[in-house]
C-alpha cells in the first residue's frame, strides 16, 4: 500500500464533519523548471501527459464518477467542471485513453451550507478522508494497460501529444 496522510485540520480519530476536505484545490506551488522536468520524466517512463498545471489539480475521479457526478450535477442545476487529468496517447492507433480526471473548482460544487449535498454518491477518495491513499500500484496498472493496448512510446514530444489531444478536444482547452 502506499503513504498515508492524515487531516490538517482535526486528529485522525476526531473528525470534525467539517467542510474543510471539501476546499479541494491544494495551495502548493511547483517552480515551472522543476514541474516541466518531472512531466518529462514521468512521459519518458510511462508515457503519461499531465495536461494541465500540477497545482491545478485536485480530487482524480475515475470514469464512473466523473458521469455520476456530472449527473448529480445535472439533477441539482450545478455547474461543474471536470477535466481529464492524465492521458495516453497511442500513436499507431491515433487514439487517446484517458486515465483519470479532477474537478476543475476550488471548493467542491456540491458543498452546500458547509455539507456534502452528494453525501451517499461521494467519490471514493472524498470516503477515504482524512486518509489520502497514494497507491504505488497507479503506475504498475498504467503499465499493464500500455501492455494490453501495445502502446509504444509516441514519436511526438510531450507538448506536441499535449498540444494535439487539446486541439482534437477543445472543449478540455
Amino acid at each position: 500500500m502506499g503513504q498515508v496522510q492524515l487531516c490538517k485540520k482535526q486528529p485522525l480519530d476526531r473528525c470534525a464533519h467539517c467542510p474543510a476536505c471539501c476546499h479541494i484545490r491544494d495551495t502548493y506551488a511547483f517552480e515551472v523548471n522543476s514541474e516541466s522536468r518531472f512531466r518529462e520524466i514521468v512521459f519518458n517512463t510511462s508515457y503519461v501527459l499531465y495536461l494541465y498545471p500540477f497545482q491545478r489539480y485536485t480530487i482524480s475521479l475515475s470514469r464512473e464518477e466523473k458521469e455520476r457526478l456530472e449527473s448529480l450535477a445535472i439533477k441539482q442545476s450545478l455547474n461543474i467542471k471536470i477535466l481529464p487529468k492524465k492521458i495516453l496517447y497511442h500513436e499507431s492507433a491515433d487514439t487517446f485513453y484517458i486515465m483519470d480526471y479532477f474537478v476543475d473548482h476550488d471548493i467542491c460544487p456540491f458543498l452546500k451550507e458547509k455539507l456534502c449535498s452528494i453525501y451517499p454518491d461521494r467519490p471514493q477518495i472524498c470516503k477515504d478522508y482524512p486518509f489520502k491513499i497514494e497507491s504505488s500500484d497507479a503506475f504498475q496498472n498504467i503499465k499493464s494497460f500500455i501492455k494490453i493496448k501495445n502502446i509504444e512510446k509516441p514519436t511526438l514530444s510531450r507538448v506536441e501529444a499535449t498540444t494535439l489531444f487539446l486541439t482534437r478536444y477543445p472543449i478540455y482547452a
